[in-house]
C-alpha cells in the first residue's frame, strides 16, 4: 500500500481533531461527535498496521503502542501538572484519584464514578478528554488477542468470515448503543467502553476487508469525488448543529461512525495530490488531542477577550503539539534542538510526578460524603412517608397562619419555620438533608446525586398529583448544570403561582447558570434567588474538598441561608402586603375631605358631616399659625394629607399674607378652600387655592350670629355650608 493512499486519511484526521478542538473551545456545538471518527481511524489504522507485519508480535505491539500512545500521555499528564502546580487560581481537587485513572486507562469509567457531566463544559479538569484514550488504551490491550482470533479464521477458514463476524459485531454494538441511549444517563452511553466499542470494531472490519480485498467500496463509487465530498459536508453539518443535547444524539454518532466508515473507502481507493497543512496537522493530531484541554484549562482564568483567548489557545495548541511530536520524533532534524525540547518536558513532567505523588487523595472524604448521602436517602423515604399522613393538617395549619398573620416579626419566623416546603435538589441539598428537617421540620425533600433541572419536572408533577406540593419550592440543581429557558418554563407551569426559590451554585465559574436564575427571578414575580454562592464565599470551612457539598458547619450555613432568604421574601411580603393596607388606607384619607378649623368648624360640625362623605375633621380650638402647620406637617409625614382642604377659622385666628403663603407652599398640589370670616381684601382665586370671603355674607345678618358676634347661629352655619357647597361642588356629598 502506497504512501500516497493516506493523503485523504489526513484530511479526515484533520476534520476530526480541529472539530474536538473547536468543541472544546464552545465554538463547535457537535465536534464531541468527531471521537467517533478518532473510534473509526483506531480500530483501522491499528489492523491495517498489524496486517503489515510480517510476524506479528504482541510484545513487539505493545512495546511499540507503549512507545507511541503511553509516553506522550506521561509527559502531558505530568507537565500539566508540574504546570499548573504554579497556578492555585482553580481547585483541581481530585488530581491525585483522577490523575490515578488516566495512567490506568480507566478514567471513563471515573468520570462517570465522579459524576461529572462532560456535556456541560465542565473544566474543573484539565483530563476532562482522556477519557477516549482510556478507551483506547482498553483496546489496544485486548487487541492482540482480537486480531490473531480473527485472522486466524480468515486464514483457515475463509477471509470473508472475519469481516462478517467484525461487521455483525459492530452492528450489534451500534444498535447496544442506541437502545441504551433510549434508557440510560446520557454520561454511561458517553463514557462506557461496552457503547462506544462499536467504532471501534467497525474501524478494524475496514481494515480486514482493506486487507483482504484491497478495497471498501465498489470501482464506481469509489471514483466518484461527488459522493466523496456529500459524505464529508454530511460529516461537517453534524459537527455543526448536532450538539450534545439534541434528540439525535445517538443516532448522529452511530450516523458519524458510519460516514467516517465510507470515508475510509474513498481515502484508500484513489491517490491524491498531498496537502501540506492537513499532512502536518494530521501527523500531529494525537499531541494536538492530548495537550488541547490542559491549554483551555489553563487558559480559562485568563482575562482576555474571546477572540483573542481563543486565538491564544490555538497558537499555544499548535506549538506545544508540534514541540512534543518533534522531541519524541525518531530521526528528526536538529538532534540537539530535539534533545533540548525533550529535556524540558522531561524536566517539567519530573516536576508534576513529584506533585502528583505528595498531592492529597480525598476518595476517602468523598466516600465518606456518598455513605451519608446513602444513609439520608433512606431517611429520605421515611420523612416522605411521614410527609404524606400530614399534608391536610398541615394545609389547614398553614391556611390559619396566614389568616392570622400580623406584624409580629417572630410570628413570621414561626410561620416560615413550619411552612410545607417542597426541596428539589441534587446531591448539596442531600448531604445537608438532616440541617433542612431542622430547620424546616415540616418540609418535603427531593434530592438524588448528580440531578440536574432536566428532571425536575417530572418529579415536580408527580409530587402535585399526589396533593403533596408546598407552598413554596426550592430548588438547588445548578451544580451538575443548567437547562434551557423552556425547561425551567415548563417546570414554573407545573408548580403554577406559588413561591420558586433557586440557590446559586458555588461552582458558577463551572457551570454558569447563576445568571440564568437571577434573569428569571427579574422575568417572573413569584421566582426568588437564594445567593449560597455569596453567602459562602470566603468560607472553604463550610465544604469538603470539592467546593461543593458541605461539612457539618456548611450544612448549618447552607439551610440559615436559606431560611434567612425565605424568611427575608415572606417578610418582604407581609410587609408589602402591609404597605399596601397603608397605601390604600391612605389613599382612602387622602380622598377624603379634610377641614381645619377652630371652633368655628365646631360649631358647623354636625351639618358639614350630614352634607359631605368621608369628611375628615381637625379641630383645635386653639389653632393658631404655628400649630396649624405643625398639624399639616404631622399629616404630611404620615403621608395622609388629602388632596382636598378646608381650613374654617372664625376671626380670633388672624394670619398674615405671608402666613398664608407658607401654608399654601406646605400643602402645594392639594386643592385649598380658605373660608374667610373676618373682613379682608378682595383676594383672586386660582385653580388650587379658593378664597372664600364670608364676612359680609355672615357678619351682615345678625341672625347669623349669637351674641357674641364670633360663633354662628343654626341660620349662620347654614348659610355657611351653603357658601362651602357651592365652592366644593358635589364630589364629597352624602347623596351622591
Amino acid at each position: 500500500m502506497s504512501k500516497e493512499r493516506f493523503y485523504k486519511i489526513d484530511f479526515l484526521r484533520f476534520i476530526a481533531v480541529i472539530s474536538i478542538l473547536f468543541y472544546h473551545l464552545g465554538i463547535l456545538p457537535g465536534g464531541y461527535l468527531a471521537v467517533c471518527t478518532f473510534f473509526v481511524l483506531s480500530g483501522f489504522l491499528t489492523t491495517i498496521s498489524a496486517f503489515q507485519k510480517e510476524n506479528f508480535s504482541i510484545k513487539e505491539y505493545y512495546i511499540n503502542r507503549f512507545k507511541k500512545i503511553y509516553i506522550p500521555l506521561l509527559i502531558v499528564v505530568f507537565t500539566t501538572i508540574g504546570i499548573l502546580s504554579f497556578f492555585k487560581t482553580s481547585n483541581w481537587m481530585n488530581l491525585k484519584p483522577e490523575t490515578t485513572s488516566v495512567l490506568f486507562s480507566y478514567n471513563n469509567y471515573w468520570q462517570l464514578s465522579a459524576n461529572l457531566d462532560y456535556f456541560t463544559r465542565h473544566v474543573a479538569s484539565p483530563f476532562m478528554h482522556l477519557w477516549y484514550i482510556s478507551i483506547l488504551v482498553q483496546f489496544e490491550l485486548v487487541f492482540p488477542i482480537l486480531f490473531l482470533g480473527f485472522k486466524r479464521l480468515g486464514d483457515k477458514l475463509h477471509k470473508s468470515i472475519p469481516c462478517l463476524f467484525l461487521l455483525f459485531f459492530s452492528i450489534l454494538g451500534a444498535a447496544y448503543f442506541y437502545k441504551l441511549s433510549l434508557t440510560k444517563d446520557i454520561m454511561m452511553v458517553y463514557y462506557d467502553t461496552t457503547s462506544r466499542i462499536f467504532s471501534l470494531f467497525f474501524g478494524m472490519t475496514a481494515g480486514f476487508v482493506y486487507h483482504y480485498y484491497h478495497k471498501l467500496t465498489s470501482k464506481e463509487i469509489e471514483n466518484n469525488n461527488t459522493i466523496y465530498l456529500m459524505h464529508l459536508l454530511f460529516l461537517i453539518v453534524l459537527f455543526i448543529f448536532v450538539d450534545a443535547k439534541n434528540v439525535f444524539f445517538a443516532p448522529s454518532m452511530i450516523a458519524t461512525t458510519i460516514l467516517s466508515f465510507h470515508i475510509l473507502g474513498y481515502s484508500m481507493s484513489k491517490k491524491e495530490t498531498k496537502i501540506k497543512v492537513f499532512e502536518k496537522v494530521s501527523m500531529i493530531s494525537y499531541e494536538i488531542y492530548l495537550i488541547q484541554y490542559p491549554v483551555i484549562f489553563f487558559f480559562q482564568n485568563i482575562p482576555l477577550e474571546t477572540p483573542m483567548k481563543v486565538g491564544c489557545i490555538l497558537i499555544t495548541v499548535m506549538i506545544l503539539s508540534f514541540l512534543l511530536h518533534f522531541a519524541l520524533k525518531k530521526n528528526a532534524e536538529k538532534k540537539n534542538v530535539k534533545v533540548l525540547v525533550l529535556i524540558l518536558f522531561l524536566i517539567s513532567s519530573a516536576y508534576g510526578v513529584y506533585h502528583y505523588v505528595v498531592a492529597k487523595d480525598h476518595t476517602e472524604e468523598m466516600q465518606e460524603l456518598k455513605e451519608q448521602l446513602k444513609f439520608n436517602e433512606e431517611m429520605l423515604s421515611q420523612k416522605q412517608a411521614e410527609y404524606a399522613l400530614k399534608t391536610k393538617e398541615e394545609e389547614d395549619k398553614w391556611k390559619a397562619v396566614l389568616e392570622n398573620l400580623d406584624n409580629e416579626e417572630e410570628k413570621i419566623k414561626d410561620m416560615v419555620k413550619n411552612m410545607r416546603i417542597t426541596f428539589v435538589g441534587d446531591s448539596v441539598m442531600l448531604g445537608a438533608m438532616d440541617s433542612i428537617y431542622e430547620f424546616f421540620p415540616n418540609a418535603y425533600v427531593d434530592a438524588a446525586i448528580s440531578r440536574t433541572a432536566w428532571v425536575a419536572n417530572g418529579i415536580l408533577q408527580g409530587i402535585k398529583a399526589k396533593g403533596m406540593l408546598g407552598d413554596a419550592v426550592v430548588f438547588n440543581l445548578g451544580a451538575n448544570g443548567d437547562c434551557p429557558l423552556y425547561c425551567k418554563q415548563e417546570i414554573l407551569r407545573t408548580i403554577g403561582d406559588k413561591k420558586v426559590f433557586f440557590i446559586t451554585a458555588t461552582n458558577d465559574q463551572d457551570v454558569h447558570v447563576n445568571a440564568t436564575m437571577r434573569n428569571l427571578s427579574n422575568t417572573y414575580s413569584n421566582v426568588y434567588v437564594i445567593d449560597w454562592e455569596g453567602a459562602s464565599k470566603g468560607h472553604k470551612e463550610y465544604f469538603t474538598a470539592d467546593q461543593i457539598h458541605l461539612v457539618e458547619q456548611g450544612k448549618s450555613a447552607y439551610t440559615k441561608t436559606i431560611y434567612d432568604a425565605l424568611y427575608q421574601v415572606y417578610l418582604e411580603e407581609y410587609q408589602t402586603h402591609k404597605e399596601e393596607l397603608i397605601k390604600e388606607y391612605q389613599e382612602k384619607e387622602k380622598n377624603k375631605l379634610t377641614f381645619y378649623g377652630n371652633d368655628l368648624l365646631l360649631n358647623a360640625y354636625d351639618l358639614i358631616s350630614k352634607e359631605y362623605k368621608d369628611v375628615r375633621m381637625i379641630i383645635n380650638k386653639d389653632f393658631n399659625f404655628e400649630s396649624l402647620k405643625e398639624e399639616i406637617k404631622s399629616s404630611l409625614d404620615k403621608n395622609l394629607l388629602s388632596y382636598k382642604i378646608v381650613f374654617l377659622f372664625d376671626s380670633t385666628v388672624k394670619l398674615t399674607e405671608n402666613q398664608y403663603q407658607e401654608i399654601i407652599e406646605l400643602c402645594k398640589d392639594r386643592t385649598l378652600y380658605f373660608v374667610l370670616t373676618a373682613e379682608v381684601e378682595e383676594k383672586e382665586s386660582s385653580e388650587k387655592v379658593h378664597w372664600l370671603l364670608m364676612h359680609e355674607k355672615l357678619y351682615s345678618n345678625r341672625d347669623n350670629l349669637m351674641s357674641d358676634q364670633i360663633h354662628l347661629t343654626e341660620q349662620g352655619n347654614q348659610e355657611l355650608v351653603s357658601k362651602i357647597k357651592e365652592a366644593l361642588g358635589d364630589d364629597h356629598r352624602n347623596d351622591n
